[in-house]
């Protein structure tokens, strides 16, 4: 969506052999879209007990938020604590959880993630 055109040169583009596209994604806001201020995130996310008395694994648990990033188990599923920049990113990555999991901290954005459930709710109520 940022692009406004491409051309196919003739010649290939110089490749810089330091360049290291790993590290410059861990080390760079690029690819964060509007990033905000460093902040600890502290959620919940559920694993309900499925038929079978097997837990339903959460997606989340497949995802490092940041290198701090923690989890702690409970009945019910678990409780991840990481460092995040809020981003456009991740507000995509947490509302497709948003009916599985409940932010807890920071106050801010648990109260944007309730303002956007009454919202969506008063649409469909």
């Amino acid at each position: 969506d940022r692009l406004s055109e491409v051309r196919l040169l003739d010649e290939a583009a110089d490749v810089d052999p330091t360049f290291d596209l790993q590290d410059f994604v861990r080390r760079e806001e690029a690819l964060n879209f509007d990033p905000g201020e460093e902040t600890r995130i502290r959620l919940h996310a559920a694993e309900p007990v499925l038929d079978d008395g097997r837990r339903q694994r959460h997606p989340l648990r497949e995802f490092w938020l940041s290198a701090d990033q923690m989890i702690d188990e409970d009945e019910r599923g678990f409780t991840l604590t990481a460092t995040v920049r809020p981003s456009v990113m991740l507000w995509q990555l947490l509302h497709g959880h948003a009916s599985s999991i409940e932010v807890l901290e920071p106050e801010d954005i648990r109260d944007r993630f309730a303002q956007e459930a009454r919202e969506l709710a008063r649409r469909y109520l």
